[in-house]
């Protein structure tokens, strides 16, 4: 499993829209693959591509892709979704040990 995104500070977050945590979910595991822009059907491609050693071997190439707006992206048995908890969320999380 790889290492999780980890937030930034929220120093660094003023003046800035608040950023939704997506999670990557396969049946070996799940974690935190980071905190986009914006929630879109290429912003979620994106970050499966960017664990695509983590996700490839769940995968196949008979696999649909289904998206439901601003929520997941589902290929197969991996799902990229939204947790709902903001960056500062995430961050004030992990500062108490709780993330």
């Amino acid at each position: 499993m790889p290492t999780p995104y980890v937030p930034r500070n929220p120093a660094h977050l003023t003046n800035y829209a608040s950023r939704y945590e997506v999670e990557i979910v396969t049946p070996a595991g799940s974690w935190i693959a980071g905190f986009p822009a914006r929630i879109t059907r290429d912003s979620l491609l994106d970050i499966l591509r960017r664990y695509t050693d983590d996700v490839l071997p769940h995968v196949s190439d008979d696999d649909a892709i289904i998206y439901r707006a601003g929520v997941s992206l589902t290929v197969g048995p991996v799902t990229a979704r939204r947790t709902g908890r903001t960056e500062r969320d995430a961050y004030w999380a992990a500062m108490r040990g709780a993330a």
